[in-house]
């Protein structure tokens, strides 16, 4: 097997999400989406101070990346977590569909910077570069606790919408930029559940 696709030992691979466990967690607690303090409702997006493009490894600036956008999804994958392999396939098609309205920043979990362009090279997405301090403080600020995670932030206020970005983009692909722009999670408990 490819080590680039053996995961840490703090990860735990569950169905279809893997978990990172601290030593004092545990593993079975489930983490539902939560509330980021109202304190974070602007920095979010402002603690990015830089950013590469997948399609060309070049310097973008990130202002005028996303200040063009309805809506920034930070996504937190790995290249050694099956479940974020599995999403990216579904998210860079989506994203390259909704570029007028939306803008991924890849924010990798990965073990290496070679490991990172491998894994997203020509995806589409803008990468916090692999250096960069943003990349391990986002996490943090985020609270992630889980890979694949796509937090959902309003381009113009730098506002949290939701933690349930994957769902939405998964099981309301159509209809989640529209309830976005309200303030909703992009997905409904019905949509969330059904399997049909």
């Amino acid at each position: 097997m490819d080590s680039s696709f053996e995961k840490p030992p703090n990860v735990v691979c569950d169905g279809d999400v893997c978990r990172i466990v601290d030593q004092d967690s545990d593993v079975r607690t489930e983490v539902v989406s939560k509330a980021v303090p109202s304190s974070l409702q602007g920095p979010i997006l402002s603690s990015i101070e830089s950013l590469v493009d997948s399609d060309t490894w070049q310097p973008i600036d990130p202002l005028r990346a996303l200040s063009s956008k309805r809506f920034v999804l930070l996504y937190f994958s790995a290249s050694w977590c099956p479940p974020c392999r599995a999403f990216t396939q579904i998210l860079s098609p989506w994203v390259r569909e909704h570029a007028n309205d939306v803008a991924v920043v890849f924010v990798s979990q990965d073990r290496s910077e070679s490991d990172m362009r491998a894994y997203v090279s020509h995806k589409g997405f803008l990468c916090i570069p692999y250096n960069d301090s943003a990349r391990q403080q986002l996490p943090q600020m985020m609270q992630v606790s889980m890979l694949p995670t796509l937090v959902v932030v309003n381009a113009q206020t730098g506002a949290y919408v939701t933690d349930w970005g994957r769902s939405a983009i998964t099981k309301n692909p159509d209809g989640c930029i529209e309830d976005w722009t309200h303030g909703y999670p992009g997905i409904s408990w019905l949509q969330l559940f059904k399997f049909w």
